[in-house]
């Protein structure tokens, strides 16, 4: 998972369809807090966030994929890829060849850096989804619901994430959740 932030002064301006001083349309920039953060397996908790995903809640939020890839935080941009590179070897690397065979069996799309192919969706990770805070906050809502009768509670890592998210929120920001499963 990657929480993320941005200032609510640009969004307002990209609904405007401003543009910078390139004459180029304003863009957020999705900043995160932290980096990946794990908040642990809790597969019930996992079909909340994303209908599908080891449990099958109907009031489980249908996955949208991830926001575009020029409109994501730095840490979850780079985690949700491979760059390619000639040999490959390297940590979440991989060649071109591999990127393109990932493409044809539908598990990757290329992400090009001008006209060149610079990054490939990472072929392990599944069912991509974002939330908003009201929609996370929603995803909490159906668990404590759902667990109400074995007093779980909230596992301690989400309702904190959450606090840190209405934190942001009540101070100028707009905030969302991003993450995805792997295989």
């Amino acid at each position: 998972m990657y929480f993320e932030y941005t200032d609510n002064e640009t969004l307002e301006r990209c609904s405007r369809g401003e543009k910078n001083g390139n004459g180029e349309l304003i863009k957020p920039y999705w900043r995160n807090i932290g980096d990946r953060i794990n908040p642990g397996r809790n597969y019930a908790m996992f079909g909340f966030l994303s209908k599908g995903v080891r449990s099958d809640f109907d009031n489980g939020f249908e996955p949208k994929g991830l926001p575009p890839f020029d409109d994501l935080g730095y840490s979850s941009r780079n985690d949700s890829v491979c760059y390619i590179t000639e040999d490959g070897e390297g940590e979440n690397e991989t060649t071109l060849e591999r990127a393109l065979g990932w493409v044809r069996g539908d598990a990757s799309k290329l992400h090009y850096r001008g006209d060149k192919p610079q990054w490939v969706d990472h072929p392990d990770w599944h069912s991509h989804n974002w939330l908003t805070t009201a929609e996370y906050e929603q995803a909490i809502n159906n668990y404590i619901e759902y667990a109400k009768n074995d007093d779980w509670g909230v596992p301690v890592e989400y309702g904190a994430m959450l606090a840190a998210m209405r934190y942001l929120e009540a101070n100028g920001y707009t905030a969302r959740v991003v993450f995805w499963f792997d295989n």
